[in-house]
């Protein structure tokens, strides 16, 4: 059940900012695109994935005799592996967030260095324009 949560959280609120995140900063880095499609189709395709293990659970139930001998253990799997499945998108999502945070710093830090060396040249320092005559 908590991963149920936690994946209604990553869906409904910390995609949809991460996303415009990213969108606003205009990254374009191939390595960081195919962790953010990739983190994004765990987060949007997991209904589909949980249906689907769900539909396969009843059919064992139903039609498979044997079934009870291999229910718990396989209950067991379908549980570590949704859980596995979203601790690994939440964190991707994590990591893509403080990847984005350092795009954005470095952004502005870029922004508020002078352009050219030229330029900081001519700006006078405050220590030149003083006035340190003697008398």
């Amino acid at each position: 059940m908590p991963a149920l949560l936690a994946w209604a959280f990553a869906t409904v609120y910390l995609l949809p900012k991460l996303t415009q995140l990213w969108q606003d900063l205009g990254v374009a880095s191939p390595g960081v695109q195919g962790l953010f499609e990739f983190a994004t189709a765990l987060v949007t395709h997991f209904k589909v994935a949980f249906f689907t293990l769900v539909v396969a659970l009843v059919l064992f139930e139903k039609y498979q005799p044997a079934w009870p001998r291999f229910r718990r253990p396989a209950v067991d799997a379908v549980t570590y592996l949704v859980n596995a499945a979203v601790i690994i998108a939440i964190v991707l999502l994590a990591v893509l967030s403080l990847g984005a945070s350092a795009a954005t710093l470095s952004a502005k830090s870029q922004a508020a260095a002078p352009s050219s060396p030229a330029a900081a040249a001519v700006t006078p320092s405050p220590t030149a324009t003083s006035n340190t005559s003697a008398p």
